[in-house]
């Protein structure tokens, strides 16, 4: 696995290449420039840390990272490559607007002619990412069951179907809410449609669940993370000695499969390498998980 990481990162300038301002280039060639190059950053890390097995924990929770950089970067490509790219740099402008926001609330001085700008560019894309008030989910789910009830052959007057969709959403708020993120779906929804394209082999699906499920754990304070910290020392040691492995192969993985991305669209003459370096990752992962 050294090997294959070593000669990733090995192809850094692949990833540096200027990306002239004067020619027009897709928006989703940009993104996945974007992508792999923080993914590189993150390679670079996990491979420094790796030299230490007490880094395990650290390696483990940066290999969920670039694995959630992948899942994202797959479901664009699968989804809409260009208008899910484009949709992307939109976002931008509401986290800029956002962060003025939060500055204000700091007392920091803000330039008006930089906040009159960042309000522009918002009030351009704010609706593209407004999601429906609380009180209009409500409605819909109220009035899906009472077409359900109705297909039961119970019937139910308009007056009383009037009625129930007021008591159900009487306290509901009826503002449009802005999203929190520019796609619009949770990682889990992402995986659940990119599975249905059978993208992924189902040994390493079984390997992506594993590590999202103990990266999370380590972000946040898990019961089960916690005990393996309870165990004796030895068992404490074994654990950080396969998250290693385990993030390093993730996240190898991952950087290998975006370079890969952007080498295709390109139409890069290294991709046959590449190829040929995944076949190879891939098949010395195999005998080692068997040995």
């Amino acid at each position: 696995m050294n090997t294959t990481v070593q000669s990733l990162l090995a192809i850094k300038d692949f990833l540096e290449q200027d990306l002239n301002k004067d020619k027009e280039i897709p928006f989703y060639t940009i993104f996945l420039y974007g992508v792999a190059r923080k993914s590189y950053y993150f390679l670079y890390s996990m491979q420094k840390l790796a030299d230490d097995y007490l880094n395990g924990d650290a390696i483990i929770d940066l290999s969920r990272s670039m694995l959630e950089n992948l899942i994202v970067t797959t479901f664009v490509e699968a989804f809409g490559s260009e208008s899910k790219a484009e949709r992307f740099f939109r976002f931008s402008r509401v986290e800029a607007w956002n962060n003025l926001k939060y500055i204000e609330t700091t007392s920091t001085l803000i330039a008006k002619d930089k906040k009159e700008l960042r309000e522009k560019e918002f009030l351009l894309v704010k609706d593209d990412f407004m999601r429906p008030s609380p009180k209009e989910v409500t409605e819909k789910q109220v009035k899906k069951i009472l077409d359900e009830i109705k297909k039961l052959g119970i019937d139910i007057s308009n007056e009383t179907r009037i009625k129930v969709i007021d008591i159900m959403t009487e306290n509901r708020s009826g503002e449009k809410e802005m999203n929190r993120s520019w796609i619009g779906a949770s990682l889990e929804q992402m995986m659940e449609e990119i599975d249905k394209k059978h993208i992924f082999p189902g040994t390493l699906k079984k390997q992506f669940d594993m590590v999202y499920t103990t990266g999370n754990r380590k972000n946040h304070l898990s019961p089960i993370d916690i005990e393996t910290y309870l165990g004796t020392l030895k068992r404490r040691e074994f654990h950080q000695k396969e998250n290693v492995k385990i993030g390093l192969f993730i996240g190898a993985y991952s950087h290998l499969m975006l370079v890969k991305e952007l080498m295709k669209v390109i139409g890069s003459e290294k991709l046959e390498a590449l190829n040929l370096l995944e076949r190879t990752f891939l098949d010395e992962e195999e005998k080692e998980s068997h040995s």
